[in-house]
């Protein structure tokens, strides 16, 4: 694993990691209520097709977008679809 990711999600309570594509519709659409919703340093964005492989796979990321909830650098939630901003305040818990 990427050690500036495993240091970024080591360094913050909740971090929120969204898996994505440019060319992905609902990333996009996603992307829009994660940047209205959570504050930048809450968040890591990782674009499947810029040469994370590492990740994509270390995650078992099948299909964009994924959402992966980590607390205390653990994953704890996990969500495969664009989330609506209540939806995604609920996914926050």
């Amino acid at each position: 694993m990427d050690s500036n990711f495993a240091e970024a999600l080591a360094s913050q309570e909740t971090v929120v990691v969204d898996f994505y594509a440019k060319n992905c519709a609902p990333c996009r659409r996603l992307s829009a209520v994660i940047d209205q919703t959570l504050s930048n340093d809450k968040v890591m964005k990782i674009d499947v097709d810029e040469d994370q492989e590492d990740l994509v796979t270390r995650f078992d990321i099948r299909s964009v977008p994924t959402l992966i909830l980590f607390k205390n650098g653990k994953e704890i939630r996990r969500e495969m679809k664009a989330l609506n901003k209540s939806e995604l305040i609920e996914f926050l818990g």
